[in-house]
């Protein structure tokens, strides 16, 4: 790696560094960006998912990446610890509320603030908003959205 490189390496990450902690949303950080090969691989522990996804944001701000991989951990304070079963249950109450939603088509399964969605419904932009829709529920530590989406009758 050359020194003009390396250089513009360390520019972007401190760009990047910069674009996230002016970020409010991105709380209880802890962050480092790593820019190699028109990528930057975020990395550190936040305190909610919804911060991790806003620090991925902030980072796809800064120009010239061709990519960002978000290994960013989250890890929720003790003071804001949810149990699996409240998780789970604020999760099936916001899709009651949500009208783009079929709520009774939409399962889900929480353990350790992971969330695995389960189930089937008639359009993509309802699975999306399966997944949108609980980004920022207390205690969330990640999502797999295994939703399917049914094929249209005829």
């Amino acid at each position: 790696m050359t020194a003009a490189t390396l250089l513009q390496s360390s520019d972007v990450s401190a760009r990047v560094r910069r674009e996230i902690t002016s970020d409010p949303r991105v709380t209880g950080q802890s962050l480092e960006a790593s820019f190699d090969n028109d990528t930057i691989t975020l990395t550190g522990t936040v305190r909610s998912f919804a911060a991790k996804l806003y620090a991925e944001e902030a980072a796809r701000r800064v120009g010239e990446l061709k990519d960002v991989h978000n290994r960013i951990e989250v890890k929720i304070p003790a003071h804001d610890f949810k149990a699996d079963k409240e998780v789970a249950e604020a999760i099936r109450y916001t899709y009651r509320w949500n009208v783009l939603l079929p709520s009774n088509s939409i399962d889900c399964v929480v353990v350790d603030g992971w969330v695995l969605l389960t189930g089937k419904v008639s359009a993509e932009y309802q699975k999306l908003e399966a997944e949108v829709a609980i980004y920022h529920i207390a205690g969330l530590r990640g999502i797999v959205n295994d939703i399917e989406i049914a094929a249209p009758m005829d």
